[in-house]
């Protein structure tokens, strides 16, 4: 059925009134979903800019706090977000390898120990970690040759008291004449402290140590070495 509209109604006062005011109502409405369209849209960029301001040391430092509460995949969620902002971040990578130890994810912690190593070849405590998780994996002659290496690094920092702390380490896993090497070093070494003298570290076999840092692409050492980083260097238990 059509429905006519009588040419009065629409020249009626009361109609146009009323349409007025429908189209009124309508116009506040797209205006006030505009704005809150603007508003949720501005929130979200602004929250995407603090996230992406945020420096990466809040994460590092969060997932020290975790780590050290036990709360190991959390740190690591955290460690990921922090890798996501750079990932060139020795120091993230690290931290990685200390919760993925300490939760005995032993091969997912020599990962990221390696990858630290490759953004920081000077990085000693990563060796030391490969060391502990291949020692976990009952891989004597592998912990020991990153011992090596950690050993050979702290000497050359000037880092005593770990490599004082290494050389019990091997001694304690190592046997025979490569044991008496290192009881000799060891003996060097506190003869040195009485006579204030650099003793010659003994190298059993070759190490290999990676020199080259030019792929640190611009990260200061500085900022990141000096972490509380948790593994701690003593002899393995």
């Amino acid at each position: 059925m059509i429905r006519y509209i009588h040419v009065s109604s629409i020249n009626n006062p009361r109609v146009t009134r009323h349409a007025s005011r429908v189209t009124k109502r309508i116009y506040v409405m797209k205006k006030k979903y505009a704005y809150l369209l603007i508003t949720i849209i501005t929130l979200i960029y602004i929250n995407i800019n603090i996230f992406a301001s945020e420096d990466i040391e809040v994460f590092l430092q969060k997932a020290i706090v975790l780590t050290n509460q036990g709360s190991y995949d959390g740190a690591i969620t955290v460690l990921q977000k922090a890798i996501g902002k750079n990932k060139n971040s020795f120091t993230a990578y690290f931290l990685m390898g200390n919760a993925y130890q300490y939760k005995k994810d032993y091969h997912e912690s020599i990962k990221n120990y390696k990858k630290a190593i490759q953004l920081n070849p000077e990085l000693g405590l990563a060796y030391y970690g490969i060391a502990r998780c291949y020692y976990y994996l009952s891989q004597t002659e592998l912990s020991i040759s990153w011992l090596e290496k950690a050993k050979t690094i702290f000497y050359r920092q000037n880092q005593m008291k770990k490599y004082n702390s290494i050389l019990n380490t091997l001694i304690n896993l190592s046997e025979g004449d490569r044991k008496k090497q290192y009881e000799k070093e060891l003996n060097d070494y506190k003869f040195s402290i009485e006579k204030n003298v650099t003793p010659a570290p003994v190298m059993t076999g070759t190490v290999t140590i990676i020199t080259d840092i030019k792929s640190l692409r611009g990260i200061s050492l500085v900022n990141e070495y000096p972490y509380p980083l948790s593994i701690e260097d003593k002899p393995f238990d």
